[in-house]
């Protein structure tokens, strides 16, 4: 589980991680790493919110059915009929099923990703600071054709102080690298800062979300 924490935070987690930290099964040190994450992250904030919902929802139903079995006395069935207890349980699955359809396709449209071409700052100059929209998904892209040939690329985001709010992987296209924010930043400024597979520090360029 350590290594899927580690994996995870810094990104995005993953449902099945905030399961596990539902259910308690997340200890010390990645126990303190994923709260960092979620204190800082809204997105993950309401993911967890929703893992919480659905397992209280999975909870309850099975507590009444529990309740329904001790109450009901034993009696023969035709063998042709479920018992209720069966079906009970199959409408609590129907539910959790309609539940996780519903999260995956929220009736409120998701706002549209905003793309951000970023230009790399020169002796402080704030004049290349790039802006963005808040409340998006950001799409960052990097003109490619100065930087050194690698395989891969990692992309940083740090707030104005210095803590990270974003680490992934960059797309390498033939002329541009490119990133998805999923989580919409919150409004401020931020620097974002490119590495070389190595993890040498390639460009670093800023950031207004507004």
């Amino acid at each position: 589980m350590s290594s899927d924490v580690r994996s995870s935070v810094p990104g995005h987690a993953t449902e099945d991680l905030l399961e596990e930290y539902t259910f308690g099964r997340i200890h010390e040190p990645d126990l303190g790493r994923l709260e960092e994450h979620l204190l800082i992250c809204a997105q993950c904030q309401s993911a967890l919110l929703a893992v919480d919902e659905y397992t209280a929802m999975i909870k309850d139903g099975l507590a009444a059915l529990e309740r329904k079995s001790a109450a009901s006395p034993a009696q023969p069935r035709p063998r042709f009929v479920m018992p209720a207890i069966w079906l009970a349980a199959a409408f609590v699955f129907v539910l959790a099923g309609a539940s996780i359809t519903w999260r995956a396709h929220p009736g409120a449209a998701h706002p549209a990703d905003a793309t951000v071409r970023l230009t790399a700052l020169r002796g402080g100059d704030s004049d290349g600071t790039a802006q963005a929209p808040s409340g998006h998904p950001l799409v960052l892209v990097i003109d490619r054709t100065a930087l050194p040939l690698a395989f891969s690329y990692r992309l940083e985001v740090v707030n104005s102080f210095g803590r990270e709010v974003w680490i992934g992987g960059a797309q390498i296209g033939n002329e541009t690298l490119s990133a998805r924010i999923g989580g919409p930043l919150r409004s401020g400024a931020y620097w974002v800062r490119l590495y070389s597979e190595s993890g040498q520090l390639l460009r670093e360029f800023g950031l207004r979300i507004a």
